[in-house]
């Protein structure tokens, strides 16, 4: 957007035309959001604005547009910023089937090409929110009511980069997701689960034969002690909770305490392997886990 076409929308909304950017890009975002700004709910709602936004995002925004937007945020309105926020979790339903992309794999990578960057803003909003509204917290509540943009995109998301995993947690902790039971909560808190227990099968498998491996086996067994537990809907197991490992990887040392050393941490990936397996395998009601905290000390 050129200087010429942006100056009447400046004088047009000079009272709330608050941003400080001059990238032609990220000024042409701003505008949308700024001109719909009292527009008819039904732009949002419907994902009007999802899709203009989405429509510049992928075929003008580069990599230092992504940050000078990043970057202009902070000067934004609270109530332009909760328009944006509740548009770049949308605007991806017409490509879905119950949150599952349908297509060619070419079509669906290309429709989620700006997933990776429309998550990475969540972490500066709900910064700048904290810093605004620490009561309130109105984009937190935003994106909290708009999980399934996360739980939609969780796989695309890591099969971008591995580290989405702990971006994804430290979002899920500054949402404090641990202590909601909403469904899309529930979901998200089950993904982290499955993905952190494959972390934890893959690491102890590859150090059974290691010296270090009592200690990896000692701090799995305290890391899921204290953050993930497993209960049940099903009134026959109505307050039937367990730790991970005392449940499941401590099953060897509990029948046979003369095993031997490696038999003790066979044992323990295969209590993981069987607890994934009932995860994936088993119908769920109700699954209540916390494994949202990211650790101070990464296994």
């Amino acid at each position: 957007m050129l200087n010429k076409d942006i100056d009447p929308i400046r004088q047009q909304h000079s009272s709330t035309f608050s941003t400080k950017s001059e990238n032609p890009n990220v000024l042409e975002v701003y505008t949308i959001v700024v001109q719909h700004q009292n527009a008819d709910s039904d732009y949002w709602t419907e994902e009007h604005g999802s899709g203009d936004l989405i429509q510049v995002f992928r075929n003008r925004f580069s990599a230092e547009d992504w940050k000078d937007l990043q970057t202009d945020l902070p000067n934004w309105s609270n109530d332009q910023l909760q328009l944006f926020t509740i548009a770049i979790l949308n605007g991806y339903h017409a490509f879905t089937n119950e949150g599952v992309y349908y297509g060619e794999p070419e079509t669906v990578k290309e429709v989620t090409r700006t997933v990776p960057e429309r998550f990475d803003l969540l972490l500066t909003l709900l910064q700048i929110d904290q810093e605004r509204n620490p009561t309130s917290r109105p984009l937190a509540t935003a994106i909290a009511e708009n999980l399934h943009f996360i739980n939609d995109h969780f796989h695309i998301l890591l099969d971008h980069h591995i580290h989405y995993f702990e971006k994804i947690r430290e979002v899920a902790a500054l949402l404090r997701v641990e202590e909601s039971d909403r469904e899309e909560a529930l979901d998200l808190k089950e993904k982290i689960l499955l993905v952190h227990l494959k972390k934890t099968i893959d690491l102890l498998s590859k150090n059974l034969h290691s010296p270090l491996a009592p200690e990896l086996l000692s701090k799995a067994d305290a890391q899921n002690r204290q953050t993930a537990f497993w209960s049940f809907d099903d009134p026959t197991h109505t307050n039937e909770r367990g730790t991970l490992l005392r449940h499941y990887g401590n099953l060897a040392r509990e029948q046979d305490t003369q095993q031997t050393n490696e038999a003790n941490r066979k044992g323990a990936v295969f209590g993981y392997e069987q607890l994934i397996q009932g995860l994936e395998e088993t119908p769920r009601t109700h699954i209540c886990v916390s494994v949202l905290i990211p650790m101070k000390h990464s296994m």
